[in-house]
């Protein structure tokens, strides 16, 4: 099978005092099946070891933690250096990057889009609408949210995918580079056949 690099999750433990990744595990039959492996890439790993090793056709930024912009942590800043690395060596190497909700925000803002703060898109569910009937990835009718950060001032680079009810972005690609955000969280669904189908479409599943 294909294999697709995903960041984690990093969670602070203080009985007994350690610093843990965590991954959903619900994204692992989501990438089965679409075709793909999945693999967790260690916050404090070497990021090009595991390139070289497992040749991945994709990557994923995945959610949980918020940017250091927003929240200044130890945790976020070394969440964020993970993936400025990630992003850095996949765009250097032309691998597919799919950013899923903090994903999503990172990579807007590390492209020069702006975060900002929004209301009632944490823990409810909501309608997504496509800005034009072309739209390159699939988007389910309605979505669940857990963000309190969104979208604004779109870089150049980007063309915005779709919306949800109150008009705020909710998925986003590059417009010359395999690069996508959505700011739902996929692998929260229900039916995983949605989230499966993302992955074909991005990184070419079988």
């Amino acid at each position: 099978m294909k294999t697709i690099l995903i960041s984690q999750r990093i969670v602070f433990q203080s009985n007994p005092e350690e610093t843990r990744d965590a991954l959903d595990v619900r994204w692992a039959p989501i990438a089965q099946n679409a075709g793909f492996i999945l693999i967790p890439v260690p916050s404090f790993g070497q990021v090009s070891d595991y390139c070289d090793l497992v040749n991945p056709v994709g990557c994923i930024l995945s959610g949980g933690n918020d940017l250091s912009s927003v929240e200044e942590s130890e945790i976020n800043r070394n969440r964020d250096r993970l993936e400025t690395e990630l992003t850095t060596l996949c765009e250097s190497r032309k691998i597919p990057i799919l950013g899923v909700c903090r994903g999503c925000q990172f990579l807007w803002q590390y492209l020069g889009g702006k975060i900002t703060p929004v209301q009632n898109h944490a823990g409810v569910s909501h309608q997504i609408t496509a800005v034009n009937s072309q739209t390159s990835i699939p988007l389910p009718n309605a979505a669940g949210s857990y963000h309190n950060y969104g979208l604004s001032h779109p870089p150049a680079t980007v063309e915005v995918l779709a919306l949800a009810t109150d008009q705020s972005i909710e998925a986003w690609k590059h417009k010359t580079k395999a690069i996508y955000g959505v700011l739902w969280h996929p692998e929260r669904e229900l039916d995983i056949s949605h989230g499966a189908k993302l992955l074909r479409t991005i990184f070419g599943g079988s």
